[in-house]
């Protein structure tokens, strides 16, 4: 009897003690756990996942998520009022979640951890475009169903034909990423995939969307994104173009169109190509009055037209540059200093040269690179010798710029981005760009041609440049694709211009 009272006395005391164990716990809280924490939905777009929960009276919530179970210790919690909220964004895949409760300022235990998955099946198709920014491109995206990562391969040539391997402006991105910057070398220079701004070469990009589960898809095409182009500044307006009006016309209707070209698209200076003496006083009385050319002799197979009543030309002259299509007879190249009118005290003088490179078309493609940038190389140094005040320089002319096989090999670099290593600025990295789709290079034969086709990619190929030196950069660039004059084309290379912003002296 006596060892039965002491067996209840012992467990009488033992329910005591627990009881008051769990009366401490409760009291040192005070705030119930919330229970029934369910996942009920989830946002594709928004990168979140719905939960919901029962309520406790008088309370507010905290709720903490993370990918890992482990990494719920180190989450910042989020407060919320109600019994619900759409948590995110979150990484994709699976994520952990708990919820606890706060009243009067004390807050419960946390509950069960909850299990969310978002649901995987093939992504959609992604849908890539972009901006430019300084010294580089920003590549933006929707959201795509059913992607839990992003990433966006890059090439500096259309459809990733640049010869290296597959690279990317990040690593993988996570499900609510809408955005990737991609930066391009401030100072031009060998190696720089010729994607500095100056160059007016564009950023291919391709937008790759996936999930661990149901693959990758990739957005359609390649996207071109320019570099955001510094603004020119103040300074004179000057329209300045380049045409190659093929083979020296003289006289008759192809040259009566060419110079309605001109004067209908309101130029003040135009460089010209496979145009002799003869040509260049055929266009001056075919232009009218307010027109004079510079006259370089009669052997000059370039020559350069300019608006009498903004400038004057206060010196010429011409040199020589390689001819790699007859080596024995070196293009004659000839440059003009003009001076504007209305000067008003701040204008300085600006040389504008006209050029052309021409090609052996015998030899390989990188031999044609090496020849072209040997008569760049040449160009450069026969502007310094004309012009050692270093006033600013416009350079037009025929280039023939190959830019396939693309690639960036010292010693064979095509003559526009040995220019822009050299100093100068392509003037289509405008503010506005008009007709890149389409070639320079037309393939008409001066009666008709067809219309011309624009470029896949979005961005053509250019025989036809308007280099800039001693300018920040250009207002608008024009390629006056598909034009004629009553159907005849007069040439088989477009006109093209810019309007440049030759800068006040300081």
């Amino acid at each position: 009897m006596l060892r039965h009272l002491r067996r209840l006395v012992v467990t009488a005391l033992s329910t005591l003690l627990l009881v008051g164990a769990f009366q401490v716990a409760a009291d040192a809280s005070g705030t119930p756990r919330v229970a029934s924490v369910k996942v009920r939905g989830q946002n594709w777009c928004a990168s979140t996942m719905r939960l919901t929960w029962k309520g406790v009276a008088g309370a507010t919530y905290q709720v903490r998520w993370a990918s890992a179970k482990a990494r719920l210790r180190s989450a910042a919690p989020v407060t919320v009022r109600g019994r619900s909220v759409n948590a995110g964004p979150l990484a994709g895949g699976t994520s952990y979640f708990q919820v606890r409760a706060l009243r009067h300022g004390r807050a419960g235990a946390w509950s069960a951890v909850r299990v969310g998955r978002f649901s995987s099946h093939w992504p959609g198709e992604p849908v890539l475009s972009g901006h430019g920014v300084a010294n580089g491109v920003q590549f933006t995206w929707g959201c795509t169903q059913y992607a839990s990562r992003y990433r966006v391969a890059w090439s500096a040539a259309p459809f990733g034909k640049w010869p290296e391997t597959p690279s990317y402006v990040s690593g993988w991105l996570p499900q609510y990423a809408r955005s990737s910057t991609f930066g391009v070398s401030a100072v031009p220079q060998s190696g720089d995939h010729m994607l500095g701004v100056a160059y007016a070469n564009p950023v291919f990009g391709q937008l790759e969307a996936g999930n661990p589960s149901g693959g990758v898809r990739h957005s359609t095409g390649w996207e071109p994104v320019f570099p955001a182009p510094p603004d020119p500044g103040p300074g004179d307006p000057m329209r300045v173009g380049t045409y190659n009006v093929m083979l020296n016309p003289t006289d008759g209707s192809r040259l009566a169109a060419i110079a309605a070209n001109i004067n209908s698209h309101a130029l003040g200076v135009v460089a010209l190509q496979e145009a002799n003496d003869g040509t260049a006083k055929a266009l001056v009385r075919a232009l009218g009055a307010g027109w004079a050319y510079v006259a370089p002799g009669n052997i000059a197979p370039q020559q350069i037209l300019y608006r009498t009543d903004v400038f004057r030309a206060a010196d010429s002259g011409s040199f020589y540059v390689p001819n790699p299509q007859t080596p024995s007879l070196p293009d004659l190249t000839p440059w003009v200093r003009l001076e504007r009118l209305a000067s008003g005290g701040q204008s300085q003088p600006v040389y504008v040269v006209s050029a052309h490179v021409t090609e052996d078309g015998n030899k390989s493609a990188m031999d044609r690179k090496r020849d072209a940038g040997i008569v760049a190389q040449v160009l450069m140094e026969g502007v310094g010798r004309a012009n050692p005040a270093g006033s600013p320089v416009v350079l037009a002319g025929d280039l023939h710029y190959l830019r396939e096989p693309y690639n960036d090999v010292p010693g064979y670099v095509e003559a526009p981005p040995t220019l822009v290593r050299g100093g100068y600025y392509d003037a289509m990295a405008a503010l506005s760009k008009d007709n890149i789709a389409y070639q320079t290079f037309n393939g008409g034969n001066g009666t008709t041609a067809p219309r011309q086709a624009p470029a896949q990619s979005g961005v053509a190929g250019r025989s036809d440049y308007v280099m800039l030196k001693g300018f920040r950069s250009s207002n608008a660039y024009v390629n006056v694709a598909n034009w004629s004059l009553n159907g005849l084309v007069p040439s088989d290379h477009n006109l093209v211009y810019a309007d440049v912003t030759v800068p006040f002296a300081s």
